[in-house]
């Protein structure tokens, strides 16, 4: 018979159901911080993804988007030097 006057047979002395809940307890703050962390992460914008080169979110302004793609072509070998600085010059007028 245990001291407080009860059978404890089934949980023993108790510690087994005390370090249970630890570890419960554990997982629910590292829940709550992950939830914490997502949510200052989602309203701060950041991402992991660097953005895209070509996207005109990352440039600002459509004009330097579509330079950044002609310089992307013209690396690539798609178009020439000369077509490169007439569209370059046409995009720049706009």
């Amino acid at each position: 018979m245990g001291g407080w006057g009860h059978d404890m047979d089934m949980w023993g002395d108790g510690a087994g159901i005390h370090a249970w809940m630890g570890v419960w307890w554990f997982f629910v703050l590292v829940g709550i911080g992950l939830l914490v962390y997502l949510a200052v992460r989602k309203s701060s914008g950041k991402t992991d993804a660097p953005a895209a080169p070509g996207n005109a979110a990352s440039s600002g302004a459509p004009a330097s988007n579509a330079r950044v793609i002609l310089e992307e072509r013209l690396a690539r070998g798609e178009i020439s030097a000369d077509e490169f600085r007439e569209l370059v010059s046409v995009i720049e007028t706009k």
